[in-house]
């Protein structure tokens, strides 16, 4: 996936192999390319559709209730290059299930 630096309420969607019916706190971890900038974001700016996500170009449609969304910020993405994202899933029981880390590129505007 491709964004701007300084895109506001791009669509992120993350897959996983997790039921995220039953969350309590659902987060992404991000981490810049020269790994000094990491942050989270968590629920309720990150959530887990009841719904079939959309077609997405390359991956296809997301069952409801195993991917997490999340709309970029204004100053998430101030560095360009590939950052490293992770989502995390905590319930009730607690449970805590970490994602495999996977990658969107930021790109620099004109």
């Amino acid at each position: 996936m491709t964004i701007r630096k300084g895109e506001i309420g791009k669509l992120i969607y993350i897959n996983t192999t997790f039921n995220l019916s039953g969350n309590n706190d659902l987060q992404i971890n991000f981490t810049s390319p020269d790994k000094k900038t990491k942050f989270t974001r968590s629920s309720p700016d990150v959530t887990a559709p009841d719904v079939d996500s959309p077609n997405i170009p390359g991956i296809g449609i997301l069952p409801a209730n195993t991917y997490m969304l999340y709309a970029t910020q204004e100053l998430d993405f101030e560095q360009v290059g590939n950052w490293c994202i992770q989502a995390v899933y905590i319930d009730a029981t607690p449970k805590r299930y970490i994602g495999n880390e996977g990658l969107i590129t930021i790109e620099d505007n004109c």
